[in-house]
């Protein structure tokens, strides 16, 4: 019996060979259906078969990251990014020299899926060798947080940001508010309507027992 690893580089080898017998052939018509046509009286080669499999893991790896964003950030969402915003929690901020607890209000979000970092571009070449890069939210928060200065009133934010996560902080609720407003304009709201039009989807339908279906344009 073969490994797992055994087993994945056998079909990733396969899947690099020419086929001239590839059986069927499928046209994605929204983001749910598939069309499916045989060819060649639908006898397909073994690397075929090994080109079908890696095409099919990266289609259910995209779908389940796109239904995975709209359950985040469409927000009609059980999952709404945003529903908790008016609950506060408590730090400690020295104000005058003292350690005091105070109630602050945050709103926060991976900015390198909206827009990519110096460090980001830097790591190019290591990101297609293996899969992965560090991103630099420190580095976005500020450009983002600038750029929502320029119309806004910043005094009473702070940036708390980690390098996984962007994160801005205050005392001041309606501050927070307006920042993810901002935020959600520009950013979250945007890419998701780029993904329902791209897919095709109309509407999206969230359902009593967590289900989330789709509606399709015609």
């Amino acid at each position: 019996m073969l490994e797992n690893d055994e087993v994945r580089i056998f079909i990733q080898s396969l899947a690099k060979k020419k086929t001239t017998k590839k059986g069927l052939t499928i046209v994605q018509k929204n983001f749910g259906n598939f069309q499916v046509a045989l060819r060649s009286e639908g006898i397909m080669e073994l690397a075929a078969l090994a080109k079908l499999n890696q095409w099919t893991y990266e289609v259910l790896t995209e779908h389940a990251s796109i239904i995975e964003y709209i359950a985040k950030y469409h927000p009609e969402s059980p999952r709404y990014w945003l529903k908790n915003i008016d609950k506060s929690q408590k730090t400690i901020r020295t104000i005058k020299g003292k350690d005091i607890d105070v109630e602050v209000y945050s709103v926060g979000l991976d900015l390198e899926q909206f827009m990519e970092s110096k460090k980001a571009k830097s790591q190019r070449n290591r990101t297609k060798q293996l899969g992965f890069y560090i991103p630099d939210n420190y580095e976005l928060a500020q450009t983002v947080l600038k750029e929502y200065g320029k119309k806004n009133d910043i005094k009473n934010i702070d940036d708390n940001s980690y390098r996984e996560f962007a994160n801005w902080e205050s005392t001041n609720l309606s501050s927070i508010k307006s920042l993810a407003t901002f935020l959600e304009n520009n950013y979250t709201l945007t890419k998701l309507r780029k993904i329902m039009k791209a897919k095709g989807i109309v509407k999206c339908v969230f359902t009593k027992d967590n289900k989330l279906d789709f509606i399709y344009k015609k």
